[in-house]
């Protein structure tokens, strides 16, 4: 059978090139991507301009000829010099790259196919980075430092089963140190398991075996409004929602009818303004959907939304605050006719004006947004479906949020495929400039070897958090899907940099908060400073005159011991989120 489909791909692939026509992509069940000749109804966008990569960019890869990237790389500064690394998992080997070339690489045990995860998980100020590996080879969960030492007891294994998506990272008992919520396959169903950084479970009560195969990166918030985390993951049949002594909240795990999950990794946000956060997300099978669920897992109204011509979609949501409220971000496939593949819902259900758009070729991967165009609005950046043959390039598309379609010089034409992934957004060479990443590959069928490309495309727009809302999968290098707290989860969340440092930390109640700079803040009257829990609640928060002298002295209000996070903004500017840990007096 392989055979046939190989023999059929290059007949196909050799017509298509005489003919100067377009290829489609579907993911298989066991993670395997197909394609199939379309034909193209009218003018396809790609009269983009031909943008110039970052000198030394792309990258060229060695592939796996089997499981191709999903999701893209992870962005992340690994040695505190301002500047983004990109670290990427192809085949049986970590990268790690620069502007000026390759870092470190570390040959791994199975196939990386998700990206990494990081964060500064002990409070230590360096970076962890966290990985699964699977496929046809053994599986394994990784966990490392910043150079890509394998930390004390890593990696795991679990009896050579396929770790599947990407791990997430959150601080479930409030210490001051992250866990790994990580799904294992046990074929036809699976495990969710909750570790601390030493490799131990989290609690006697993990691993949690699921129903079928595990189908999402879980995610981690409050959706029942009891001031405590739970965990979300999916099987492809079933919805769970997980207390952290790995118990199941009332009522899961459910089932809808016709309703099956792959990849659609939820994002949690606040939607109807009553406690908890909601599970968005959609899902494929007989009756496909585009859903928001409370937590006891009923549908808010106007949020079943069955999915145009019934399409599969393994679309994850994008949810952003624009206009002062939710704006809830997918999509789904299209081939060669122009339909409508990527919407735009407010929080009530409504669409936004100018969407869905209309276009040939459809989305199943990470829809990013930024001000890619230096206008001082958002703009969509997503990746497609389909391929051009002749040219043997893919597509990277922008559009303007405010409905008026693609923006000049895109779309960008990388070499390969950009199905399942999208781009990251950073500023890799530290000009201060906004730079897209994108990860894309070829599919050859074992006809030639695979390549993988990491490309670097340069932009002209300022790189400035505020003009930065969604950067990378599940909008933060965490995984954990809460967008409760939006200053956290824009492009400098807590595992990154920023203009002030506070101290002492840890911290028995009382803190300063000293600017790194004061000069490089713009003239405001006052400074906002913001504290929000693990939860992205709001426990405290001043207005600093701006005639402050650098240093300011704040009293933590009897907070309860556990991880914060202090923000510091302007009316127009984000000075960033720091971290902190809030100790019980001795």
């Amino acid at each position: 059978m392989k055979n046939i489909v190989l023999i059929l791909t290059l007949i196909a692939t050799f017509y298509f090139k005489s003919q100067g026509q377009y290829l489609q992509a579907f993911v298989q069940q066991d993670g395997t991507i197909i394609t199939q000749p379309i034909l193209v109804d009218g003018q396809i966008e790609k009269n983009g301009a031909d943008l110039p990569q970052l000198t030394g960019f792309p990258k060229h890869i060695l592939a796996n000829s089997t499981f191709k990237n999903f999701r893209n790389l992870t962005l992340a500064d690994l040695d505190g010099d301002g500047t983004d690394e990109i670290i990427v998992g192809v085949n049986q080997t970590m990268y790690v790259f620069s502007a000026q070339g390759l870092v470190w690489e570390k040959p791994i045990i199975g196939v990386a196919i998700y990206p990494p995860s990081v964060a500064d998980m002990d409070g230590d100020g360096r970076l962890e980075i966290a990985w699964n590996t699977g496929g046809t080879l053994p599986g394994r969960l990784y966990l490392t430092d910043d150079k890509g030492i394998d930390l004390p007891n890593f990696p795991l294994n679990f009896d050579n089963h396929w770790m599947l998506s990407a791990p997430t990272l959150a601080d479930l008992d409030g210490d001051g140190k992250m866990e790994i919520i990580v799904c294992e396959r046990v074929s036809p169903a699976g495990k969710i398991h909750a570790l601390r950084m030493d490799g131990t479970s989290f609690h006697p009560n993990f691993p949690i075996s699921l129903d079928r195969t595990p189908a999402v990166t879980p995610s981690v918030g409050d959706v029942d409004g009891d001031g405590a985390l739970e965990i979300i993951v999916f099987s492809t049949q079933s919805q769970y929602v997980l207390n952290l002594d790995g118990t199941l909240q009332t009522g899961f795990p459910k089932q809808v009818e016709g309703l099956r999950y792959s990849y659609q990794s939820p994002i949690l946000r606040d939607l109807d303004r009553n406690i908890g956060l909601e599970i968005v997300a959609a899902g494929h099978g007989d009756f496909p959907e585009y859903f928001a669920r409370n937590g006891r897992g009923e549908y808010l109204e106007e949020w079943k939304k069955p999915v145009v011509e019934n399409s599969w979609t393994y679309s994850t949501p994008t949810i952003i605050d624009y206009e002062d409220e939710p704006l809830i971000l997918m999509s789904r496939p299209n081939g060669g006719e122009a339909d409508e593949m990527l919407y735009a819902w407010r929080a009530d259900g409504s669409l936004l004006d100018g969407f869905p758009i209309v276009k040939t070729g459809g989305l199943e991967g990470i829809i990013a947004v930024a001000d890619v165009d230096d206008d001082k609005a958002p703009e969509l950046i997503f990746g497609s479906n389909i391929f051009e043959v002749a040219t043997g390039k893919g597509f990277i598309h922008a559009y303007e949020l405010d409905g008026t379609g693609e923006v000049p010089n895109f779309p960008l034409r990388p070499n390969g495929w950009t199905y399942m992934n999208g781009v990251c957004i950073g500023d890799v060479n530290g000009d201060q400039l906004m730079d897209l990443v994108v990860l894309s590959y070829t599919q050859n069928f074992g006809a030639a070897p695979d390549s993988a490309y990491v490309n670097v495309y340069p932009l002209s727009a300022a790189f400035n958090p505020d003009r930065v809302w969604w950067h990378t999968y599940k909008g933060n290098n965490t995984r954990d899907g809460n967008t409760a707290s939006p200053l956290i989860n824009q492009v400098l969340h807590p595992e990154q940099k920023v203009a002030f440092r506070v101290f002492p930390n840890p911290t028995l109640g009382s803190i300063y908060v000293q600017l790194h700079d004061f000069q490089d803040v713009e003239q405001a009257d006052y400074i906002v400073l913001t504290c929000t829990n693990i939860l992205g609640q709001v426990v405290q928060q001043k207005n600093i005159p701006s005639s402050w002298n650098k240093e300011y002295h704040l009293e933590l209000e009897n907070l309860p011991k556990g991880v914060y996070f202090v923000s510091l903004h302007t009316k127009r500017q984000n000075l960033g989120v720091a971290k902190i840990v809030v100790k019980e007096p001795k």
